[in-house]
């Protein structure tokens, strides 16, 4: 799910899946959820179910947000940026 990241209220936040991979090649299904934000919060990611969503927090405090990348057949463990 990338690398965590200290940013400002307003910056745009950018998700990474590239790293990524199918031993078979399959194709992949990405699910991106926030598993926490701040109190009062209505950050949105822009694309739960892309390759590379973004968001942009509303409020100061600490976003997690969890990848799990299907490959058609079973879910990754989670991954948690």
């Amino acid at each position: 799910a990338g690398l965590d990241q200290t940013v400002f209220v307003g910056d745009t936040v950018a998700l990474d899946s590239s790293a990524s991979r199918d031993v078979d090649e399959d194709s992949l299904r990405f699910s991106w959820a926030f598993i926490e934000v701040p109190e009062g919060s209505t950050a949105d990611l822009s694309d739960g179910a892309g390759e590379n969503p973004t968001f942009t927090p509303d409020l100061a405090g600490t976003y997690e947000v969890q990848l799990i990348v299907n490959d058609g057949e079973i879910d990754s463990p989670a991954d948690q940026v």
